[in-house]
């Protein structure tokens, strides 16, 4: 649910029910709200560390150098929750595109020159295969040097839930090296809070993030049954 206000409601905030009201640049909005089913609190903690060295680094940059991300900025669009564009700031921009850098190895992108407007493609993953100590999708190998792709997994569900669009969090950042038939098994179940059984069903999201300037494409997404 996305509700854009007006009239006679003119701010809301907080949690009522399962809907959360806020507010940005653009205005109010209410969306729905749901707490996940399992818990990510060892991820998140390492999301708010690698943001603090993010902000961090922005700090140091000189005057100029934050002049230089202002300037890519406007050459770039954002899209809110409520579908509206807008262009960002300098700051937003250099912390967007380090935060899509979590869990690479990269170091924190600190000048904008590379930063280009052009769209990054989305990952062309298909036909995933799972079972037991197994897992591969075809498609790894068979992107550009210079881009991350980063794999993102569900907890597994059963069929009844097959349907339903599930969290997602964050289990492996790979290059172009590795092979085509690379089991990504052992780096899936270590972020699952149970190993995976026959007939149970997972959700996997995947992008690409460009290591030179850290934007990043849209999501691609695969559901599959885990065969015996």
């Amino acid at each position: 649910m996305k509700v854009s206000l007006s009239g006679l409601i003119t701010d809301a905030r907080g949690i009522l029910g399962n809907a959360i009201a806020s507010k940005n640049k653009h205005g109010n909005y209410i969306k729905s709200y749901a707490v996940p089913a399992v818990s990510y609190a060892a991820q998140n903690q390492a999301v708010r560390t690698y943001y603090s060295r993010v902000i961090a680094a922005w700090k140091t940059l000189s005057q100029s150098g934050k002049a230089d991300w202002a300037l890519k900025a406007a050459t770039y669009t954002f899209v809110n929750n409520l579908g509206n564009s807008y262009h960002p700031s300098g700051f937003q921009l250099f912390i967007f595109c380090n935060m899509n850098l979590f869990g690479s190895s990269h170091a924190i992108i600190t000048t904008a020159t590379n930063y280009v407007s052009t769209p990054v493609p989305e990952p062309s993953l298909d036909n995933p295969v799972i079972s037991t100590n197994h897992f591969v999708l075809e498609g790894l190998n068979s992107f550009p040097s210079g881009y991350y792709l980063k794999m993102y997994t569900s907890e597994v569900v059963n069929q009844g839930l097959a349907l339903a669009k599930l969290p997602t969090k964050l289990f492996a950042v790979y290059t172009n090296s590795i092979g085509s038939n690379y089991n990504m098994w052992t780096d899936w179940v270590k972020v699952l809070s149970s190993v995976p059984t026959a007939n149970s069903i997972i959700q996997v999201e995947y992008q690409f993030v460009v290591a030179a300037t850290g934007q990043a494409s849209s999501y691609g997404a695969e559901s599959d049954t885990i065969s015996t």
